[in-house]
């Protein structure tokens, strides 16, 4: 196995532990009387001095924008900054377990919006996978017995970090101004 193939897996790796754990920090912060926008400021921070350092030191990648990709990069910014704070605040309402399992229905999100409004065809797999995503949740939501108004709007609250999650990965693939731009740099820009 190559080296940069090794390193990519290793890097999944440590991005789907910590892309995982993250509802479990955010229920210790909320445990300890953080708020919603003191836990994302810091988780933001955070992984912004982070990856400022690999990019600039490591990789040596130039963050110049233009202004209409910084304009692209700050609506875009905006749709990744709202799916997890939908997603933070269901927390407070429904179990992690099942608050993220909803908001990874965006792949379907996305599915639905690129053949409606671009025209996409879509597979018999995805279609397959569409229905068996909606009947996964509609089972959850039966499981769970979903019907008082905390757990309704816990689950709303997911749904919308689904939607809007959907919509940060709609948009980085249509947008034009920054479509082609290197990945590290687009992830850069929405973590401000």
């Amino acid at each position: 196995m190559k080296k940069a193939t090794r390193i990519g897996f290793i890097d999944a790796i440590i991005s789907s532990i910590c892309y995982g754990l993250y509802p479990l920090f955010a229920i210790l912060l909320y445990n300890t009387g953080s708020s919603i926008v003191n836990s994302l400021f810091y988780r933001y921070l955070i992984a912004f001095i982070i990856y400022l350092y690999i990019l600039k030191v490591h990789k040596k990648i130039s963050l110049y924008i233009n202004f209409k990709e910084f304009v692209s990069l700050f609506f875009v910014g905006i749709t990744f900054a709202a799916s997890s704070f939908a997603l933070f605040i269901a927390l407070k309402y429904i179990d992690s377990g099942i608050a993220c399992t909803i908001v990874f229905v965006y792949p379907v999100i996305v599915a639905l919006v690129m053949a409606l409004f671009f025209h996409e065809k879509l597979t018999k797999t995805a279609v397959i996978s569409i229905v068996c995503a909606f009947f996964g949740v509609a089972l959850l939501n039966y499981a769970e017995n979903i019907h008082s108004n905390d757990k309704i709007l816990g689950f709303v609250f997911s749904l919308c970090g689904a939607l809007m999650y959907a919509l940060y990965m709609i948009f980085v693939k249509t947008i034009k101004s920054i479509k082609y731009m290197q990945t590290e740099k687009v992830t850069f820009y929405v973590m401000l």
